[in-house]
């Protein structure tokens, strides 16, 4: 099912797209459906680069001055918040359109895990992952799957980069206290 929101998303081709139209400040909004948006970053970012540059040419009074270089500097700014709001627009977004295929992949690895057949549960949990790197659960899940296949140093490593990557902390609970398991003098030998 796709949310009324999502139709008017642009397709993620034409969101990379607007990538390289974002070294001109707001020609890469326009790309992608927001020309006042786009406007304005334009805008700005032209008076204040042509004020700059043509007080250094016509008036060189002002070049010595606080006047050209805070031109610049401005123009400069603009140019940076334009740039990190497309690469918001054009990337960022893009996680929000996984959500639908990540909670597929979360949903089969769960029932997977639970019906017994690790390997299954194993390849939904590495799509997840592959769809999102930062997502927690899915690591939290693959360390969980590793141990239940007795491979320790492997659940491990997936516990801390759930603990890493756990910005809401939706596991840190549950994953430390699976990683203070670790350290039970059993799974220790297990481990070396």
């Amino acid at each position: 099912m796709t949310s009324p929101t999502s139709s008017a998303e642009p397709p993620r081709w034409l969101r990379l797209l607007s990538i390289p139209f974002g070294v001109v400040p707001g020609w890469g909004h326009i790309v992608l459906g927001k020309a006042l948006r786009g406007f304005l970053f334009f805008f700005f970012f032209a008076l204040f680069a042509n004020f700059a540059l043509l007080s250094f040419i016509a008036w060189p009074a002002l070049a010595t001055g606080y006047v050209a270089p805070g031109c610049g500097a401005a123009a400069g700014i603009i140019w940076l918040t334009a740039v990190a709001d497309l690469w918001r627009l054009a990337i960022w977004r893009h996680r929000a359109s996984l959500r639908p295929l990540k909670d597929e992949a979360l949903r089969e690895g769960l029932t997977k895990f639970l019906s017994g057949d690790l390997p299954a549960a194993r390849a939904a949990y590495r799509r997840l992952v592959l769809l999102d790197r930062e997502d927690p659960d899915g690591h939290f899940h693959l360390g969980n799957v590793a141990a239940a296949e007795g491979k320790w140093i492997e659940a491990r490593r997936h516990w801390k980069t759930c603990l890493a990557v756990d910005r809401a902390r939706k596991w840190s609970e549950e994953a430390r206290a699976e990683l203070a398991k670790f350290h039970s003098p059993a799974k220790a030998e297990v481990a070396r």
